[in-house]
């Protein structure tokens, strides 16, 4: 999953130089990579977390699992509402997570 993080992080960084250089082609390159790397942990993640999972908790951590992946999308949404908030600061914050898995997981 780690190895996920990274291109992840590089996709939202290039939708923040995307909003900043006015460039379709950086955001094309990103919504690729945070695709992919999305579609990957949707996969993976529940995958990691049942095969760990005692057989008791196993139905347990994979709704959580769900229920965290859907409050982030309602979170999300929540800032961009009316233009609250715009995509690059969204964009800009999303990089967090995933940079700091793949930093962290590589020291």
């Amino acid at each position: 999953m780690v190895l996920y993080s990274l291109p992840m992080a590089l996709g939202f960084s290039l939708f923040v130089a995307a909003g900043t250089l006015d460039s379709a082609e950086l955001i094309y390159i990103g919504r690729i990579l945070t695709g992919f790397s999305s579609g990957a942990f949707a996969l993976v993640a529940p995958l990691y977390i049942a095969e760990i999972g005692e057989d008791s908790m196993r139905g347990a951590l994979g709704s959580i699992t769900q229920l965290l992946i859907t409050s982030g999308i309602a979170i999300v949404n929540g800032l961009n509402i009316n233009g609250a908030v715009s995509w690059q600061v969204i964009s800009a914050l999303s990089v967090g997570p995933p940079g700091t898995a793949g930093i962290k997981s590589n020291v």
